[in-house]
């Protein structure tokens, strides 16, 4: 007679974590409003995006800083008219 295939008790916890984590993590995420499938997305996509991200922030700073340095130079200009009366 063929004897019956046991599991270890690790084997279970293993099992009962791929299934219990998931949907803890779904109940949670609906429980606080959010669309738990556009969460994954978004962690999964977030490399590309957060490069090109990255690369957007970069030029508006530098777009910011020239347009300070514009109003630091007329600053400096209308200081100068300023002493020169």
């Amino acid at each position: 007679m063929a004897t019956k295939y046991k599991t270890t008790p690790f084997f279970r916890f293993l099992l009962a974590m791929i299934i219990i984590v998931p949907l803890a993590y779904f109940g949670a995420s609906f429980y606080r409003g959010e669309n738990p499938v556009e969460n994954i997305k978004k962690s999964i996509d977030r490399q590309p995006s957060n490069n090109a991200s990255q690369n957007d922030i970069i030029r508006e700073q530098n777009k910011l800083i020239k347009q300070l340095e514009a109003q630091i130079k007329d600053k400096d200009r209308e200081i100068s008219k300023l002493k020169a009366r």
